[in-house]
């Protein structure tokens, strides 16, 4: 694995590769994100990359990661991404573009990946939470690991998933081959997307973001999408018109 001095190095490689926090929206999974808004942000010139839930998450990390350190009694790290010297990253020998950031590595084996939440997370629901939203990130990013040394690195690791502030649960979690190359297929293909400058399929979801960016010179719209947003647009267009009529409808039985 390798080391970024910087913030900013490390954000501007993340930005220009496929890394595991993409997976869930390349394979169309993600609640918060699209396949067409990941595709603009990877094309577009920023690099800041942040929102109140994701610095939250990020100053959680180390205060859980030492939790899950001490409930073994070790007081040392042996593996930190976030050290002051480097943030450590690990690209795959055949796709370059492939780069993961492991949480921590658990006496140097064993893959974790923390995760918060502002979601009410339960025992009786935390292993679905998982395997819908966390599982496949974690998943890919052991599957590189092994892809560049699967001597050194275990096939089970845990999910930490700390909810709401107050409820924490480890997850142990095992490597799934299959399910890693079909994602890492995919990952590829998203690339190829970017490299040819095609963006996806617009989905529903892209609503807002379409007519947020449609002025933006740098957003790439086809022919195609420019139809699907224009129609979605009269058809929010009838909605406000049906609920404004429906609204004078009610008044008028109330008087």
């Amino acid at each position: 694995m390798i080391g970024f001095e910087t913030e900013e190095e490390f954000l501007k490689t993340r930005k220009a590769t496929i890394g595991g926090s993409d997976i869930n929206t390349i394979r169309g999974k993600s609640r918060m994100n699209t396949r067409y808004r990941l595709f603009n942000y990877k094309k577009s010139n920023t690099t800041k990359e942040s929102n109140k839930f994701m610095d939250a998450g990020n100053m959680l990390e180390e205060p859980i990661r030492e939790r899950f350190y001490n409930n073994r009694g070790l007081k040392e790290k042996l593996f930190t991404r976030n050290s002051k010297d480097a943030i450590l990253y690990a690209s795959h020998p055949s796709f370059p573009y492939v780069v993961v950031h492991p949480d921590d590595i658990f006496n140097d084996i064993m893959l974790l990946e923390i995760k918060t939440t502002q979601k009410y997370v339960t025992q009786a629901n935390i292993e679905a939470i998982v395997l819908e939203d966390y599982y496949d990130q974690w998943n890919f990013t052991l599957g590189v690991l092994l892809d560049n040394d699967p001597q050194r690195f275990s096939e089970h690791g845990f999910i930490i998933v700390f909810s709401r502030g107050v409820d924490y649960y480890e997850v142990p979690v095992r490597f799934n081959r299959e399910l890693y190359q079909e994602c890492l297929e995919e990952a590829i293909k998203f690339k190829e997307l970017m490299d040819n400058n095609t963006p996806p399929e617009l989905s529903d979801g892209d609503l807002d973001e379409v007519y947020t960016l449609s002025s933006d010179t740098n957003t790439i719209l086809t022919d195609e999408m420019k139809i699907r947003f224009n129609r979605l647009c009269r058809l929010i267009r009838i909605e406000k018109k049906l609920l404004k009529e429906k609204e004078e409808l009610v008044f008028y039985f109330k008087r």
